[in-house]
């Protein structure tokens, strides 16, 4: 390389030098040709020349063209630009080859080492987690073998349970039949009045025996004492008769022991029996109930009295392993309506699913064999079930064939027509019922997060707005104007400012795309589980792989259990709550229907009692209405404006208007329906 510089660098030194010699002789010749002729032009009308003079011009003539070919003899030997530019482009050409192979070897040499490196580290590594798979299938075997044994130890722990829980209940049901029958021969007499030492079997069967007519021989008598009761009422007295005569006796005779002595006379039930007795008062298809001799009667809308025997649980403990029971009754008569032989729980009206599925503002699609012929006049009721429920039928061909006739049995109903693209009944597969296509066209919209203010309740100052609202007079703030809708807006204005004071706000995201059961604490330990597992990743750390699993199967066990306790919840949503649960302590009281009933309309007039009423039977769980106000709040604070909302709804009669006017969180005026 630096010999062949050393060449190029004499070579076009030479080459300069020549082009110089030969240009300084070239202008030596050429000033010497100018100085002639300078010389020539200076003369004045020169004289004609001689004839010698002629013979010197052309030998000089001759001489400059011998020496312009020696010249060009010369400069032939002088390199061009294009022979240099050809010789530089050859020149790097061959350097930059020499360059290119000398650094793919160098890259070459360095691929081959890291290859090598990361082949024995990979080696080395997949042997590691060789050892550590074979470790982790031993230990998984061991984890199998005792998961085994687990599973049957719980399986023989579940079949003792069950049957426990069978004896159990049996025992109960037995127990409760061996108590009731030892209280067979008891009374228990209600609100007679109790006094400081007093002589109880003897006062009692004095006052039977004077007022009465009713005389009770003291040796009748086991034992007669009061037992606890109800704060702030007389004790009852329980009684207990040798003889199950002497207590007929006395029972016939309940009306004027009631009238005389201003009691109530009852058997003595047990608690079981007493809740199933509470239950029935609160049945709507249930007019009367009573006890007598063992054993729960009542009677329905038509008089007709019925033994209650406990069929459901009997069922319940015979078939609770069961996840589905089917339950048929023959014999039926068509006076028996579909209340008599509902089952809570088991089954509901269609209407009923479909006004709750309604008021969802979902698309509903029913598909399946209805049963009924749309294309004939015979399901008229079906039809006027489908126009009260808003639904439509979009199957109008015969999908059931018989031999003679066909039928549109099997339907499609929705309330959304305008998302059906097709329907096609094909041909019959291995039925006489024909397969039903029906096209539907959906569109998602991905809901986004958005924040909302709500009541913060933990840091509410209840005590203080109750004060508050206790001083304030309302008579100057509230009604001094003759417009209920003035009247209710500033009692509206006049409640949320003093809300606002006491009880502060805050604002939450609300994700509607989260799963039922997500909550914030999963959340964070999700984003904490990924900035690990990336941290884990860049570094490759044992000890950030180690957190991060740890981290993952924390996540694992808090989504399990946010999942069971929503499921959970899922479930007691779906507990019937038509029977109200027993009060089994407390004895429910007979009203009394021997006054008249009044003949003419009295004037109307909402009482503060009433108001106060319905404010604590308030759902604080239902949102706030159009005006904002919360259930919860006007739950807790229904003492200090029952006051002031019976006088306004009493003004509302009086105008004979109930139309409120409100404003939205946007400013915007709310009419409330009259």
């Amino acid at each position: 390389m630096s010999q062949l510089q050393q060449q190029i660098t004499s070579f076009i030194s030479t080459a300069k030098v020549d082009k110089l010699s030969a240009k300084n002789t070239n202008n030596a010749e050429e000033s010497a040709f100018t100085e002639k002729n300078g010389d020539k032009q200076n003369i004045i009308n020169p004289a004609k020349r001689l004839h010698s003079c002629l013979s010197s011009s052309s030998d000089h003539s001759i001489c400059i063209e011998n020496e312009l070919d020696e010249i060009k003899q010369s400069l032939k030997n002088v390199p061009k630009k294009s022979d240099l530019t050809e010789i530089v482009t050859e020149i790097f050409k061959s350097l930059s080859e020499n360059l290119k192979k000398q650094i793919k070897k160098e890259i070459m040499s360095e691929v081959k080492s890291e290859v090598e490196k990361l082949k024995t580290n990979y080696d080395s590594k997949i042997s590691h987690l060789h050892d550590k798979l074979n470790t982790i299938e031993f230990e998984n075997g061991n984890l199998l073998e005792k998961n085994a044994s687990l599973h049957s130890d719980l399986r023989k722990m579940r079949e003792v349970v069950d049957e426990n829980n069978k004896k159990a209940t049996e025992s109960v049901r037995l127990g409760n039949w061996n108590e009731q029958y030892s209280r067979k021969k008891n009374v228990k007499i209600y609100h007679l009045p109790e006094n400081r030492n007093e002589d109880l079997p003897h006062s009692l069967l004095n006052e039977l025996k004077n007022q009465v007519k009713l005389d009770i021989n003291p040796s009748e008598v086991v034992a007669m004492h009061r037992i606890p009761g109800k704060e702030g009422n007389p004790r009852p007295v329980l009684i207990k008769f040798l003889r199950m005569d002497t207590k007929i006796s006395l029972l016939r005779k309940k009306k004027a022991i009631n009238e005389a002595l201003k009691v109530r006379i009852g058997d003595d039930i047990t608690k079981l029996n007493q809740g199933l007795l509470n239950r029935l008062y609160q049945h709507d298809n249930v007019i009367s109930s009573w006890y007598f001799n063992g054993h729960v009667y009542g009677s329905d809308e038509e008089g007709t009295r019925h033994r209650l025997l406990p069929k459901l649980d009997l069922i319940n403990n015979e078939l609770h392993e069961y996840d589905i029971i089917c339950i048929s009754e023959s014999h039926l008569d068509k006076s028996i309506t579909d209340d008599q032989i509902k089952l809570n729980g088991f089954h509901k009206p269609i209407s009923e699913s479909v006004d709750k599925a309604l008021d969802c503002n979902l698309p509903i699609f029913l598909c399946g064999d209805f049963n009924c012929d749309m294309m004939s006049n015979s399901s008229n009721s079906f039809k006027k079930l489908l126009n009260r429920l808003n639904l439509e039928n979009v199957v109008w061909e015969s999908t059931n064939f018989t031999t003679q006739t066909g039928t549109c049995i099997d339907l499609c109903v929705t309330n959304r027509k305008n998302l059906i693209k097709s329907v096609t009944v094909l041909t019959p597969i291995c039925s006489s019922h024909s397969p039903v296509s029906v096209e539907i066209s959906f569109k998602t919209f991905k809901q986004h997060s958005f924040k909302r203010q709500i009541r913060d309740f933990k840091r509410a100052d209840y005590e203080g707005l109750k004060n508050q609202l206790n001083d304030t007079d309302w008579d100057d703030v509230v009604f001094n104007s003759n417009n209920i809708n003035d009247v209710y807006m500033n009692f509206v204005k006049t409640f949320e400012s003093t809300v606002n004071r006491y009880i502060p706000t805050k604002t939450i995201t609300v994700r509607p795309n989260d799963k039922p059961f997500m909550n914030n604490l999963i959340r964070n330990k999700i984003r904490h589980r990924n900035r690990i597992h990336h941290k884990a990743k860049t570094s490759n750390n044992p000890d950030h792989w180690k957190k991060f699993r740890e981290i993952r199967n924390e996540i694992i066990s808090l989504v399990r259990k946010a999942k069971d306790d929503y499921k959970c919840k899922l479930t007691s949503q779906l507990i019937d709550k038509n029977i109200p649960p027993a009060n089994i302590d407390i004895e429910p009281e007979i009203p009394d229907n021997n006054e008249p009933p009044p003949c003419h309309l009295n004037k109307f007039v909402i009482t503060e009692k009433e108001i106060l009423d319905q404010l604590k039977i308030l759902n604080v769980n239902k949102p706030a209405g159009p005006d904002g106000i919360s259930p919860r709040i006007l739950k807790e604070v229904a003492s200090f404006i029952s006051k002031p909302l019976t006088k306004l709804f009493n003004m509302s009669l009086s105008v004979k208007q109930i139309t409120y006017s409100v404003t939205n969180s946007e400013g915007k005026a709310i009419k409330l329906p009259s």
